[in-house]
């Protein structure tokens, strides 16, 4: 049997673990706005003045939506997405499940803070990262 320290200990970590995941997820928690997008990695040159004028046009009706219950919906271009979200804290990744699909896409957590989050994803050497910014905090 273990000495109780030792117990204590795993313990005390136990919920150190717990509030981390705990405090990102309240991090997460409401509904963001696209500020930036970014693609890195393109072997053919990208416009980015018409780029920067797109993300300008879905600004005011696209949003990203997080709510408590670990459901989202993203508005993008006139298309709405819904389903179920997760974090990994050991990955720093957000994972994202489309209601309709039977997988779960990885997102990088680059950057969480209460009022910023900066995610990214690579496929096939192109790495799309997006910076978000939060309007409000909503929890559903």
């Amino acid at each position: 049997m273990l000495p109780r320290s030792i117990l204590c200990v795993y313990f005390i970590l136990f919920l150190c673990a717990c509030n981390e995941h705990s405090s990102q997820e309240k991090l997460l928690h409401g509904k963001w706005l696209v500020d930036n997008y970014r693609i890195h990695g393109m072997t053919k040159s990208v416009d980015t003045d018409r780029l920067q004028e797109e993300i300008q046009k879905l600004r005011p009706n696209s949003y990203f939506l997080f709510n408590k219950d670990n459901t989202y919906e993203i508005q993008l271009n006139g298309s709405l997405e819904k389903g179920k979200w997760r974090i990994d804290t050991e990955t720093q990744k957000l994972y994202t499940h489309k209601s309709e699909t039977n997988f779960e896409i990885p997102l990088n957590i680059d950057t969480l803070k209460p009022d910023i989050l900066v995610f990214s994803r690579t496929k096939d050497s192109i790495t799309t990262q997006v910076r978000l910014i939060k309007i409000k905090t909503y929890e559903k």
